[in-house]
Formats: C-alpha cells, sequence, structure tokens
C-alpha cells in the first residue's frame, strides 16, 4: 500500500534546514517564497493579475487558495502582498546553543590545561611498574613531563599534540630514548626493526624479487598485493606505535599483538601449523666455529675408547638454562687431543735455522757466502721455517731471493747448475747473516720493522713481545757467535721460561701466559720454542699477525706462510681444530673459542632450550639434532667461507613444533619466537 500524497499547500510550510522561517507561520498562514538566507521578508505578491477584456483577473493558484476574495487592483497589481518578521528556525537556535556550549567548554578545557593539577586529571591511566619507578626516583619531576615532551608546553602545544597523534611526534620518540639509547642504537631507534633501511631493502628484494640465489633456509612465497619492496618499506615506527603505556602496573610493555606485526608484513600467517613456512636451515646458518664431526666422534674414536657419546658431558645449560654452552678443551677434549698436540710439538717448533748450503757451487759461481758452519755444509739441504721465511723477507734482497725460489722453496730443490738459484741461495745466506745481525743489535724493535715491512702494516711492539715471549735478549747473539764465528759450541740446553715471566707478552691477543720453553740447539743448528700445553699464546700470536693482514691474498709469501702454520701436520695441529673465516673486508679471523650465543647480538629469531629440555621427550638433544652419518663435513673446512658448508645434522622439521605451539597449548604468537628490536642482521641474510 503506497504512502499518502504529501500535501503541499500553504498550510504544510516545512524548511527544517533553513536558518530563518515565515513570521506569519505562526498563524498557519506562511507565505510560499518564505524569508531571503539573511532573514527578511521578501513582500512578494501571492500572484500576478492577468487582464481580461477591461478587466483585471486574479489567477492565484488552486494550490494557494484559489481567486482572492480582494481581487487585483484596478492598476492590475496583485491585491494580495505577504509581509512579516522573519523568525529563526529551530535548527538555527539549536545551533547557536551548540556553539554555546562549544565555546564554554573549550574555554573551560583551556583553563584545566593550564592549571597546576592538569596532569592528575588527564591522565588515561596507571604506568606499568617499569617506567612508574621513574616518577618515585624523580620526585622533581611532573607526572607527564617525566616522558612526554609536549607536558612542557603551554595549552596550544597540548592542543596540537593531541591532533598530531604518537606517530606525529618524533620528539617523543626521542624523549624515550633519553633513557634506552643504552639498550638500542639511537641512531636507528625508530627505524623498522632497529636497522638501517638499506639493509631492510637487501632482505626484502633476497625475500620477494630474486629469482636466483636465494639466501639458504629462506622459503620462496609469492609476493602479495602491497606487501614492502625493495622501494617501499616503512621508515619510521615510533616508540609508542607497538609500546602502549597507561594500561596498568602489570601490563607487559613488550607485549605485541600479531596485527601490529602484519601491519608491515601483509602476508597473512593465520596460525602457525598452516601458515608459517618450514625452517630451511635454521639453525645451522654456517659451519660451526670448533671442527668437529659429530658423526666420527660418535661412530669411531668414542666407541674405540669404547666410552658413550652423551651430547650433555658436552653441551651444557647456562645459568638461565636457556642457552646451551660448550664445556671447557679441558673438560671435553683434553683427554685425547692432548697426546697429539705433545706429540706434533714433542723437538719444538724451529724458528731460526740454517740450513746446509753446497759451500763449493757457490765458490764456483763466485758467490762465496764467507764464514758457514762445516757441519753445515754440503748439498744444499734444509726447509727454512715459515717463521725465519717472513724476517728475512724483510730484507729487500733476501725478498727478490724467495721471489726467485718461490714462498715454498727447500733448500734441496735448489740446482747446482742453474745459476738464477745459486745466485738466490748466495743471496739468502748473506740475508742470514744480516738477520742475525740485526736482531743482536736492536733486538725485538728489529723483528717489528721487518715484519711491518712484510705484512704492511704496522705490527704492535706487544704483539711482537709475545711471538717471542721469554726468549733471552741475547739468544741471536749467543747463536751467530757459535754458528757462524766457529768459536765453539753451546750445550743446547733448554732455556725454560717461567708462567708469566715477560709482562709485555700478555698485552698480545691472547689472555694467556706464555708457558713453553727455548732452546739454542747447536748439532742441528736451529732456535726451537716448544710450547708446554694447549692454547699456546706464542703459536697462536704467529697465526694471528698473519690472518690479521687485510690483504693476505695480496701478499704470496704471508699466504704461504699462513697456510703452512695452518695444515694438519703443522706444530700445535691449532687450525685441525680451530676454523678460519674470511670476513667482508678480506681479513681472515681464526675461532679460538666454541660459539657463545650469548656475547652473539641479538638477532631476528630467538629459541630458549630451558622450557624444551624439561620435557621428558626432548630430553635427548638428539630428537631435535639428528646426525646424519652420510654428511662430509670435514670439506667444509677446507677454505674460508663459513657459509658454504654441509651441515652434519638432518633439518630441523615445523612439524616437531607444531605438536606443542598451537593457540591453546604452548602458543603461537610471533613473539614467541621472534624479536622487534634487533642488533645485527643475520649475515646470511645478506650474502
Amino acid at each position: 500500500m503506497r504512502e499518502p500524497a504529501p500535501d503541499y499547500s500553504s498550510r504544510h510550510y516545512e524548511r527544517p534546514n533553513q536558518a530563518w522561517v515565515c513570521g506569519l507561520s505562526s498563524a498557519g498562514q506562511a507565505c510560499p517564497a518564505g524569508p531571503t538566507a539573511r532573514g527578511e521578508c521578501p513582500a512578494l505578491a501571492e500572484c500576478v493579475p492577468a487582464r481580461d477584456g477591461d478587466r483585471w483577473k486574479c489567477n492565484r493558484s488552486a494550490l494557494r487558495g484559489g481567486e482572492c476574495a480582494e481581487g487585483p487592483t484596478p492598476e492590475g497589481g496583485c491585491g494580495r502582498i505577504n509581509r512579516c518578521q522573519p523568525t529563526r528556525s529551530l535548527r538555527a537556535i539549536r545551533g547557536r546553543f551548540v556553539t554555546a556550549c562549544t565555546l564554554l567548554a573549550t574555554a573551560g578545557l583551556l583553563i584545566l590545561l593550564s592549571a597546576d593539577w592538569r596532569d592528575n586529571v588527564i591522565s588515561p591511566g596507571p604506568l606499568a611498574r617499569q617506567h612508574a619507578q621513574l616518577l618515585e626516583s624523580n620526585p622533581m619531576e611532573t607526572d607527564c613531563a617525566a616522558c612526554h615532551a609536549a607536558a612542557e608546553h603551554n595549552a596550544a602545544g597540548w592542543a596540537a599534540s593531541f591532533a598530531a597523534g604518537h606517530s606525529g611526534r618524533p620528539d617523543q620518540s626521542q624523549r624515550c630514548m633519553e633513557c634506552h639509547d643504552e639498550t638500542i642504537a639511537t641512531e636507528f631507534a625508530i627505524a623498522a626493526h632497529s636497522q638501517p633501511l638499506e639493509k631492510l631493502r637487501q632482505i626484502t628484494q633476497r625475500h620477494f624479487e630474486n629469482d636466483d640465489g636465494e639466501p639458504p633456509g629462506l622459503p620462496r612465497r609469492d609476493k602479495p598485493a602491497g606487501s614492502p619492496s625493495a622501494t617501499g618499506i616503512v621508515e619510521e615506527v615510533a616508540c609508542a606505535t607497538c609500546h602502549r603505556e597507561h594500561r596498568g602496573a602489570e601490563f607487559d610493555l613488550t607485549a605485541m599483538n600479531d596485527d601490529a606485526c602484519q601491519s608491515c608484513h601483509r602476508q597473512r600467517y593465520e596460525s602457525f601449523a598452516t601458515d608459517h613456512p618450514d625452517f630451511g636451515s635454521w639453525p645451522y646458518k654456517r659451519r660451526t666455529q670448533i671442527a668437529f664431526n659429530h658423526a666420527t666422534h660418535s661412530a669411531k674414536h668414542f666407541a674405540e675408547r669404547k666410552q658413550a657419546f652423551d651430547c650433555r658431558s658436552c653441551h651444557l645449560d647456562d645459568a638461565t638454562k636457556e642457552v646451551q654452552l660448550l664445556a671447557s678443551y679441558d673438560a671435553a677434549c683434553a683427554a685425547c687431543h692432548d697426546e697429539k698436540i705433545a706429540t706434533s710439538v714433542a723437538n719444538g717448533v724451529p724458528i731460526i735455522v740454517l740450513p746446509t748450503l753446497d759451500i763449493d757451487a757457490l765458490k764456483a759461481a763466485g758467490r762465496e757466502p764467507g764464514p758457514w758452519p762445516e757441519e753445515a755444509s754440503g748439498d744444499f739441504d734444509g726447509r727454512l721455517p715459515p717463521m725465519m721465511k717472513l724476517l728475512l723477507a724483510g730484507d729487500p734482497a733476501a725478498a727478490r731471493a724467495i721471489a726467485t725460489l718461490g714462498p715454498d722453496f727447500d733448500f734441496i730443490d735448489v740446482e747446482p747448475d742453474d745459476g738464477l738459484q745459486l745466485e738466490a741461495a748466495a743471496a739468502l745466506a748473506a740475508a742470514i747473516k744480516r738477520l742475525f745481525v740485526d736482531i743482536s743489535q736492536s733486538g725485538r724493535n728489529a723483528v717489528r720493522e721487518r715484519l711491518s715491512t712484510v705484512l704492511g702494516r704496522d705490527v704492535s711492539e706487544a704483539h711482537v713481545n709475545l711471538l717471542f715471549a721469554g726468549l733471552p735478549a741475547d739468544a741471536m747473539r749467543g747463536a751467530a757467535k757459535n754458528w757462524l764465528s766457529q768459536t765453539g759450541k753451546g750445550d743446547g740446553d733448554w732455556l725454560t721460561v717461567a708462567r708469566g715471566a715477560s709482562s709485555s707478552a700478555r698485552q698480545g691477543p691472547h689472555d694467556f701466559d706464555p708457558a713453553g720453553a727455548w732452546q739454542r740447539d747447536d748439532a742441528t743448528f736451529s732456535l726451537r720454542y716448544r710450547p708446554l700445553a694447549h692454547a699456546d699464546p706464542v703459536l697462536a700470536g704467529w697465526l694471528e699477525i698473519l690472518a690479521a693482514t687485510p690483504d693476505l691474498s695480496e701478499r704470496p709469501l704471508a699466504l704461504a706462510m699462513f697456510k703452512e702454520l695452518s695444515k694438519p701436520s703443522a706444530p700445535g695441529q691449532c687450525v685441525s681444530c680451530h676454523s678460519v673465516d674470511r670476513g667482508a673486508s678480506g681479513q681472515l679471523k681464526i675461532h679460538w673459542l666454541a660459539y657463545d650465543r650469548t656475547a652473539e647480538p641479538r638477532g631476528l629469531t630467538k629459541f630458549s632450550h630451558g622450557p624444551h629440555l624439561v620435557l621428558p621427550q626432548l630430553a635427548d638433544c638428539t630428537n631435535c639434532h639428528s646426525i646424519k652419518d652420510s654428511a662430509d663435513t670435514a670439506e667444509s673446512y677446507t677454505h674460508w667461507n663459513p657459509h658454504e658448508f654441509v651441515s652434519e645434522f638432518a633439518p630441523l622439521s615445523k612439524q616437531s613444533c607444531v605438536e606443542c605451539h598451537t593457540a591453546k597449548a604452548a602458543g603461537e604468537s610471533c613473539q614467541k619466537c621472534h624479536n622487534y628490536h634487533v642488533d645485527a642482521i643475520e649475515s646470511w641474510r645478506l650474502r
């Protein structure tokens, strides 16, 4: 059934949206035109009379009442002119009232915001305990001004602050950093994940846009619409965007809803079980710092000794039970490896050695070397120690001779009929004598100058002292006198060094006291050093001084000497277990210590062993870390790239975590496994 048609007669005068209404409406006879927008009566006639012969006739519309009784004037004018005093409409009256109330409220608010007690009135709620204690310890601070920069402003400043909101006030985040600057880098405090924008761009580009070279362990995904790209990353995130205050004393300020994460990460993860990708290669992002083959130790070495291969005997809980630490060398390795190390250094490590020279061949070629021990004369023979080659190469003539013979030369390879090789051998013999003279006269300063020349960088005095820790100052002088002047020979006794005898030695790259002994062996014309224990600082010092050279690959002799000192059969066998990495700058790093997660910067992923190892089904480490017997892990340590490796463990499966990590059980929020603020992006993400 239809609504009745509206009545447009003059009796129904409804104009609620206008500011003025006809003054006649109160009498029920409002004019059809109504007042102007300014509230003035237009005084309009009700009709325009029409001439009918010699008369005028009213033509008022039937909707307006038809012909009026008065009729037109003799001159043809309308006899009914509507005149009134317009009045304001109810809408206008209400508007004025509301405006007045608003002005009064604003005035009251401005008075309130200017009062000393405004903070107590406008506070949205109590602070969390971590921030509430700041006010207790700082009674001079006003409540809001302790944290809010806008609290120091006047009422106009407050109004502008409310209009801008937290995200529009970078100064508010700066106020937060006045206390948190020691835990978060101020430079990148409000950058996403506290990382430089360029790093985030690299990760995003790898993640979404690169078809080749995907970082290991990062699953491929289709790029959803609206995802951040290399040019569309959120550059700044104010602290208050995620850290909400005034929620009560017990509120967790670090708690974040998953929606906050996915406001930037647009790919939706409805649940950990269904949407989250598998872990890929995590946590095996690189080879271990200590070269240890779990498979061979389990199946061979421990089996031969009839010992149980128990993970918990080497992997120990830290104080928090969250991180697994490695047991010390003495506790875990010494029983087997001390014997091998002692065997490799049983005869001492040669530092200075006189080679055997074919004096007759040199004389025939006009290259007589001068005084040389008779016992060291005959056919060419003898290999110079790598340390001695480095010292000799500081002499330009010796450097040219070594370049002729090659960095790995042995005197046994010198051909008596080859004039160039004879010339190089004679030059080395003369350089050896100069080496004795330089060290005898200038001591370790001569060593420092020569090493600095060879390595192309300044070698510190402390490092040189470490290399020769405990060696008597006149040792080279005595050797030169006994070997080259032929005036006699010493007894060649070991020159034992008391632990801690040289304070300068402890300023080197290690914090160990020298524990070795030196020997001048007149029978073999050698000056030798014999380490007495694992972690010997002198052997480590020679490796360190070479590894610390940034352009080692461009220095053939230094590179060859480093390889010789780091081969498996080298004295001490240091690099058999301690891996060597090449950094981004090209400089090498020797890992003397095992990986310590507590010393690593905070990354994107976090994991705590503590709550997992209490579960009976996870008490055995192999439930998660399953050893692959077929993995050739030894090959991973034959080069210096730690990210090119074969893991000896099977990949971790997400499915083993899904069994517990659900919304109703252990939880599946993003923050369960991921940090927001990080110190460094894992290197594999940026390769």
